[in-house]
């Protein structure tokens, strides 16, 4: 689910709040994903684990922020019934940027990039909302879907703030 598409003005204001990181635009954001999210699925969000899609940490060092993290963070405030946020997740290894990846090799890109985060990958909830800034292809977001689910979650859904159409 997506709030919204990755073009004109919020188009503009994810690339900023990804790359110029600001904590406010990320919130701010979050904050109305989080809302469309609870109207969308209140049911399945009353009950959801939120856990944000891991950033390269080449490209988070640079950046200085995870801004993922913000993002889901925000999420989780803005539900009906706000709900956990979890690191449920890790990269294992670096990742060319999608974006920089023809579409269809980007799940090669990604293939073994995500491990369950902590000893013995932890215990998951059954419901996850993985939280993400923008989807592509959304080869990102199978693959961190299907490491939850092989780490025993039982539905994951994902929210983004923006889809590229």
């Amino acid at each position: 689910m997506a709030w919204g598409a990755y073009r004109g003005t919020l188009g503009r204001l994810v690339r900023a709040a990804k790359y110029r990181p600001s904590t406010a635009l990320l919130r701010a954001l979050g904050s109305r994903l989080g809302a469309h999210a609870g109207d969308r699925w209140g049911d399945f969000c009353q009950l959801a684990t939120i856990v944000p899609v891991p950033p390269d940490a080449h490209r988070q060092r640079r950046r200085g922020v995870d801004h993922t993290a913000l993002l889901a963070t925000a999420v989780a405030a803005a539900l009906p019934q706000p709900r956990p946020l979890v690191r449920a997740l890790r990269r294992n290894r670096a990742t060319r940027p999608q974006s920089l990846v023809p579409s269809a090799r980007r799940e090669a890109n990604l293939r073994g990039a995500f491990d369950l985060n902590g000893p013995g990958g932890g215990r998951l909830a059954s419901r996850i909302l993985l939280v993400d800034d923008v989807s592509t292809s959304g080869a990102t977001l199978r693959a961190c879907r299907a490491t939850l689910l092989a780490g025993g979650a039982v539905e994951v859904r994902a929210a983004v703030v923006a889809r590229a159409r």
